[in-house]
C-alpha cells in the first residue's frame, strides 16, 4: 500500500466517523413498504374495486404478486396521487 492510499484510507474514515446520521424522510419512515389491497386501495381512490381490477396494468402502484393477488404500494400511491393534483 503506498502512501497516498494509506492517507485516503485515513481521511475516508475521519469523514464517515464525522457525518450525521442522514434524516428520514417520509419515504424512509417505514423501513418496509407498506402495501394496501385492491379494496383499500379503490377506497382511498374513491372508485370501485371492479374499476381497480379493469385499470391495474395502467396503474403503477398495482403489483400482481400471485396468478390472481395484487397489492398496492401506498407511497407509490401517494406519489401518483400527488403528481395528479
Amino acid at each position: 500500500m503506498t502512501a497516498v492510499t494509506s492517507l485516503l484510507i485515513a481521511i475516508a474514515a475521519v469523514m464517515s466517523e464525522n457525518q450525521p446520521a442522514p434524516e428520514p424522510t417520509d419515504q424512509d419512515a417505514g423501513a418496509e413498504d407498506e402495501s394496501l389491497t385492491i379494496e383499500e386501495a379503490a377506497a382511498l381512490l374513491r372508485r370501485s374495486t371492479k374499476w381497480m381490477y379493469r385499470h391495474r396494468d395502467r396503474l403503477p402502484f398495482v403489483k400482481k404478486i400471485g396468478p390472481r393477488s395484487y397489492l398496492v404500494s401506498r407511497p407509490s400511491l401517494n406519489r401518483w396521487l400527488a403528481c395528479r393534483q
